[in-house]
């Protein structure tokens, strides 16, 4: 299989509170795609493919979200000011618990647990996570 450009594949955060926690640095792709019209996943695959600048988001060892600022899907995406300032005013807010049950994952060990993720398939969830598949 070959192997993504390193270039092109989004940095793991190492402040995941920071995007979580308001005040944020930015959305998860499904905040912006709720206000602006754009599939979830497509946002997804522009930060993947290098894009749209963004990061991955990862909790337990698995990448369960991705996210970006504002200001870069607002020019991404070419968006006008007021569409731009009703994203921002989702900054303030705390995201915790908002994302959907993608089911339950086990380890090594046979011991599973609920994982919490923006992806909307088990096989995206998989492909981000090819150690879990």
């Amino acid at each position: 299989m070959p192997q993504p450009d390193q270039e092109k594949v989004p940095a793991i955060s190492d402040e995941r509170q920071q995007w979580m926690c308001g005040p944020r640095q930015g959305l998860l792709t499904h905040e912006f795609a709720e206000v602006i019209g754009v599939d979830a996943r497509s946002i997804r695959d522009e930060i993947r493919n290098g894009r749209l600048p963004g990061n991955r988001l990862e909790a337990y060892g698995y990448i369960f979200a991705y996210c970006a600022t504002v200001d870069d899907v607002a020019s991404f995406y070419e968006l006008q000011a007021d569409v731009a300032d009703v994203l921002r005013t989702r900054l303030n807010v705390d995201i915790f618990d908002e994302s959907p049950m993608m089911g339950q994952l086990e380890n090594y060990s046979n011991v599973s647990w609920n994982v919490c993720t923006e992806f909307e398939t088990p096989d995206e969830f998989h492909k981000e996570n090819p150690k879990d598949a």
